[in-house]
This record gives C-alpha cells, structure tokens and sequence, in this order.
C-alpha cells in the first residue's frame, strides 16, 4: 500500500516529539467521519473524540449537519478541547498522520486552538 520512503516520512514526526514530555493530538479521516484522540508519550489513549460520539452525533442531528464536512471537523475540535482543558491539558503536538494540513484538518486544528488548545 505504502512504499518505504512514504512509510518512512509518517514516522518521523511521532518519533521526533516522543521524547519530549507533551501530548499529541492524533487526526484522522475517513469519507464517513473524523476522529481526533489526545495520546500520552507511551501510546495510551486519554481522550477520544469523533462524529461517532453521542454528544456530537446528537448536535449534527439537530443542525442537520453531514458527518464528514468541515462544520463537523469544528464540532470535533471543539470538543476534544474542552475535554481536554477538563484534564488540564493544555499544550499538545499536532500530529495530522498522512493527512494535509488543508480542509477538514485545518478547520478541526482552528477550532480546537480557539477553544484553549496550544500547538
């Protein structure tokens, strides 16, 4: 599916920032939904947030809002920052995967700093 180089070039920034002692803010897409997790240095998930959400699938109902545009990507990003402002998570390492800092990305990455996140 990948070929090295390509395999190469998504690894590096994981391995970049894992010495330092900040979270990571992990994105990904699908055609159907957005997933956005806060992740510790040794790969243990503490805060999971996607359109799959009963919180946030209950609000795209009542605004008749689709699960995969840019709109949703700000609901997300919302949220994931207001969980984690709760847990006092503040600073984070944006990791965007193989995803371009473009569209839905870029909306969910704008949204969370607006709610308090710093990246």
């Amino acid at each position: 599916m990948y070929n090295k180089k390509h395999l190469k070039k998504l690894s590096k920034s994981k391995y970049k920032n894992k010495n330092k002692d900040i979270f990571r803010l992990l994105v990904n897409k699908t055609n159907n939904n957005i997933y956005a997790r806060i992740i510790s240095n040794d790969n243990k998930i503490i805060i999971d947030v996607s359109t799959l959400s009963k919180d946030i699938k209950k609000i795209l109902i009542e605004k008749n809002i689709k699960s995969n545009n840019k709109l949703a990507s700000k609901i997300v990003g919302e949220f994931i920052s207001k969980k984690a402002i709760l847990k006092n998570i503040h600073n984070v390492y944006f990791d965007r995967s193989k995803f371009k800092y473009h569209g839905k990305i870029k909306c969910l990455a704008e949204s969370s700093r607006e709610y308090g996140l710093v990246f």
